[in-house]
């Protein structure tokens, strides 16, 4: 071969004949959960509904053909049975189950992982906290929302999503805007579960379809909170974001035998070993208290809340400081009981004739006084009087609770009232009943023709919405067939649902099909 050969053969490209390593592709598209680290982290239940609607199918479709197969092979079918059933109990999911920390969300999360390939979607839910916070009255049953955020991130063109924080029983303000979080849709006037089989992309009402980030004025099931019930919200809103945020620094879970650990240091330094003052510090029952230094339970998040607030320290140092960190010496002084004496009071001798005088007057007086103030009056004590006069003291608190009764009842009659004439939205009966802190079966046992007129008025509201969300909804119709045979597209009902902006389920609708169908025929389809 001569040196011309050679260089030819020098100057020809090489290449690599073994196969490129082709990264492995997941079943499920790898969608990016939103504000891992940050208190606005997104919950699992706005990420599996975010991501049945990247593949264009409702929720309901993505679990029973995606997750529960995966669910049936690594389970026994009893118990497969049991777990999603548990899930998708009825027509919804239930909440604690897939945004909280037990055996059933750390499965879902698991087969989500395995199917988008993402591993940080623990980080969703409250599973990381397992261990020091209790599962009880964790989580609502119903969504809540910030209209606030909705809006804002519908028109900075941002990815409408549900964080994980609104889900939480104890926050009742956005942490961003420090308003109520509302439960009520501002068109239909319903609440919603948080996942149903069919629920509509995050920021719309799965009952209506309606947008839920509207600034129409409506009154929510969310009192104007007091100054002082603000003011704990906005501790409350604080501690929960910070421990949500810093969530993804943990390196392992925390031991369960951590509250234990920090409450035995606290009695320890703090009470001198005086497990009652430390009850009294923290407002907790000495019971309750008991058990987590034993380790037979853990707190709930609303209870650590407290302790913490008690403490002065924040519920992320509570749950991962060090105990030698730790300051016990910034408390204000703690309150300790004194010492009882075993000397007994002396009692002062009754005077009876005194005393029935008093009591038969006291039965004419009005308002009716209660037996407490008697006792006050004649320097005695409940049981002396009970004891000498059993038929006067039965009457006094017959009438006083009589009195009281129909004081509280008039009290009630004189607000319903007032609600019937001034207020707007009105609200419902269920809605006026937790206001006035009693039961609806009470409040028509004694108010049954006031109870009906609120009820009446609360439906045609309701009903007055629906039908202008309905008129809305038609009009739009209307308006994108029309625009659509103007640019000489055939308005069919594929063509205008794909241009209605997240009510293309809506179509399902039969009135909506035949305002369609008669937009079509004035257009000559």
């Amino acid at each position: 071969m001569n040196n011309t050969s050679l260089n030819q053969l020098n100057s020809l490209e090489v290449y690599d004949l073994q196969l490129p390593a082709v990264p492995k592709r997941s079943a499920l598209y790898s969608l990016d959960p939103i504000g891992i680290g940050t208190s606005m982290v997104e919950s699992l239940t706005s990420y599996l509904i975010r991501l049945a609607y990247e593949h264009c199918v409702v929720p309901g479709v993505l679990v029973t053909t995606s997750i529960a197969p995966l669910a049936i092979s690594n389970v026994s079918p009893h118990e497969h049975q049991i777990n999603i059933q548990a899930i998708w109990g009825g027509n919804y999911i239930n909440t604690s189950m897939c945004n909280g920390m037990q055996t059933t969300a750390s499965n879902i999360t698991t087969i989500l992982k395995q199917l988008t390939g993402r591993d940080e979607l623990h980080l969703l839910t409250m599973q990381p906290w397992a261990e020091v916070i209790s599962a009880m009255r964790l989580f609502r049953n119903k969504r809540t929302w910030c209209p606030q955020c909705y809006q804002q991130w519908q028109s900075t063109n941002q990815i409408v999503y549900e964080p994980l924080i609104w889900s939480l029983k104890v926050v009742e303000i956005c942490p961003q805007h420090h308003q109520p979080l509302l439960q009520q849709c501002p068109q239909c006037a319903q609440t919603s579960c948080l996942l149903t089989a069919t629920s509509l992309p995050p920021g719309y009402c799965s009952k209506c379809g309606g947008w839920l980030g509207t600034t129409l004025e409506v009154e929510d099931s969310s009192e104007t909170l007091s100054h002082k019930e603000l003011n704990w919200q906005c501790w409350v809103v604080k501690n929960v974001s910070e421990l949500l945020a810093k969530t993804p620094n943990l390196t392992s879970l925390i031991p369960k035998t951590r509250i234990k650990t920090v409450l035995s240091a606290y009695v320890q330094q703090l009470t001198k070993g005086n497990i009652n003052a430390l009850c009294r510090l923290t407002q907790q029952p000495d019971s309750t208290l008991h058990n987590w230094l034993h380790s037979k339970s853990v707190p709930q998040l609303f209870q650590l809340l407290q302790i913490c607030n008690s403490l002065e320290i924040s519920l992320w140092d509570f749950l991962t400081q060090s105990i030698e960190d730790m300051s016990f010496n910034s408390i204000g002084s703690v309150k300790t009981q004194p010492k009882q004496t075993n000397q007994p009071k002396r009692r002062k001798r009754l005077n009876v004739a005194l005393a029935h005088t008093t009591l038969l007057a006291a039965l004419h007086e009005f308002p009716p006084p209660p037996t407490q103030e008697i006792v006050k009056r004649l320097k005695t004590e409940r049981t002396t009087l009970r004891y000498r006069f059993p038929e006067l003291s039965h009457a006094i608190s017959v009438r006083y609770a009589d009195y009281k009764k129909n004081q509280r009842f008039e009290s009630i009659r004189y607000q319903l009232e007032t609600i019937i004439e001034t207020e707007f939205p009105p609200p419902s009966l269920k809605e006026v009943a937790r206001r006035l802190k009693t039961s609806k079966d009470l409040l028509r046992r004694y108010c049954l023709a006031l109870c009906n007129a609120i009820s009446q008025r609360h439906a045609t509201y309701s009903k007055m919405l629906v039908e202008q969300s309905q008129a809305e909804l038609e009009q739009q119709v209307r308006d994108i067939a029309l625009e659509l045979h103007s640019r000489g597209i055939n308005p069919t009902s594929g063509s205008v649902s794909r241009q209605m902006l997240g009510h293309s389920l809506v179509f399902k609708k039969k009135y909506i099909q035949q305002i369609l169908q008669e937009v079509r025929r004035e257009l000559g389809y």
